[in-house]
């Protein structure tokens, strides 16, 4: 059984729910998705890898090759698990969307996913931990970054190396989430022009220009453990966020999340 959720007005983002309607099929469970993805709006899925390993097993999809080789080559298992339950989110929303039963995912030399099938969505994945996003948008190339609050990264001696003045500033007087929130920025607007992050890292005060097109960064609070951010080209547009759950019958739960928030403040001076 399969139960299609909808958050009503609450303080806190989980809780309020009401059930709205019950499913027996997995597709009309992820309909909110596909319409707001539909309507032109900029839609973003999170999940959680526990939730992954269950609903994987009731859902499962396929790897190509190239897929399987990197998921082999992760020392660790839980790179392995971010890589397969980024994949396995994608994809479910992808063949969704696009009605197909299978859709080949790559990479570019600047690890930048696409399908060489379609030209749009244009699509971002991230991960951190127990957290899993993948962003997709119909008209504009976007990226997205997600990490976890972690205080034991030397965060003073990387923004003194690689901020800005201001951003470093800001680091020493805010702390931990202040650099992970200027963090995701960077990594974010790196995802969406595919010019990676060392290329937007090493670029130098002095010489730093403004972005044109402008840029669009938007922070959603999926958890006050994480930063997330979102980047995108041109104005601000119309968003979706969503977070999908898996029920004690290891069904897919999409919940809606609260809007998220334009931030104001840019990682590039002169704008």
């Amino acid at each position: 059984m399969i139960r299609l959720m909808r958050r009503i007005n609450s303080s806190h983002p989980w809780n309020g729910r009401c059930t709205h309607r019950i499913w027996s099929d997995p597709i009309l469970t992820m309909q909110p998705i596909i319409e707001s993805l539909s309507k032109g709006m900029v839609t973003t899925v999170f999940m959680t890898t526990s939730d992954w390993k269950l609903l994987s097993k009731s859902y499962p999809v396929s790897l190509s090759p190239w897929e399987k080789q990197k998921r082999d080559s992760f020392a660790s298992s839980s790179a392995r698990v971010h890589f397969l339950a980024g994949r396995w989110l994608c994809r479910m929303i992808l063949t969704t969307y696009l009605k197909r039963s299978e859709i080949e995912l790559m990479v570019t030399e600047d690890g930048k996913p696409y399908s060489p099938l379609i030209e749009a969505p244009y699509f971002s994945i991230s991960h951190s931990h127990h957290w899993v996003s993948v962003a997709f948008a119909q008209e504009v190339e976007l990226g997205i970054d997600i990490e976890q609050l972690n205080a034991h990264h030397h965060v003073n001696e990387i923004s003194e190396r690689f901020f800005t003045t201001d951003e470093h500033s800001r680091v020493l007087n805010l702390g931990t989430g202040e650099f992970f929130r200027i963090w995701t920025q960077k990594e974010s607007w790196a995802k969406a022009t595919g010019k990676g992050l060392f290329n937007i890292l090493s670029r130098k005060e002095e010489t730093m220009e403004p972005v044109s097109p402008p840029a669009t960064f938007i922070r959603y609070d999926v958890d006050p453990e994480y930063a997330c951010c979102l980047a995108h080209e041109g104005p601000l547009r119309t968003y979706s966020g969503w977070r999908l759950e898996s029920t004690g019958e290891s069904c897919p739960v999409p919940v809606v999340l609260p809007a998220p928030l334009p931030v104001t403040s840019t990682p590039f001076p002169g704008r």
